[in-house]
């Protein structure tokens, strides 16, 4: 389940009056899942999601192989 989708069932439960137990027990997510999401403001989750991209572990190399694929044109980029 995808984390937009996780964030608004827990939202809707909240809404409908369940409380974080329930909420976990019918959704079967962990507790400490339910109590994360139960709070958090449509801008809060955004923010999170912001905060927590996940990057590439070549990301890193990104400007040293871009320099020297211009220092070096005849490098294959693969």
């Amino acid at each position: 389940m995808k984390g937009i989708e996780m964030y608004t069932r827990i939202q809707e439960m909240k809404k409908n009056g369940f409380s974080q137990n329930k909420t976990a027990k019918t959704l079967k997510f962990h507790r400490k899942t339910v109590k994360k999401y139960w709070n958090m403001t449509a801008d809060d989750y955004n923010d999170y999601l912001l905060s927590v991209k996940k990057t590439s572990q070549l990301e890193q190399y990104e400007k040293a192989i871009i320099s020297w694929l211009i220092k070096c044109p005849s490098i294959s980029s693969a």
